[in-house]
């Protein structure tokens, strides 16, 4: 969706990469947390990329 509207996918890794900085190192485990490890989503983001393009 993000292409078709016109998004650079790539931008979305950034957003992750900003995320995870925030977390911190103080982060809960994933199997405890309400949201995926950033770490996880920027690697199906790129995935993601891979297989629809961007």
């Amino acid at each position: 969706f993000m292409i078709d509207a016109g998004y650079n996918p790539h931008e979305m890794i950034e957003v992750m990469k900003i995320l995870k900085a925030a977390a911190g190192p103080n982060r809960l485990p994933e199997f405890k947390s309400t949201h995926p490890d950033p770490e996880n989503r920027i690697e199906k983001i790129e995935e993601a990329i891979k297989k629809y393009g961007g």
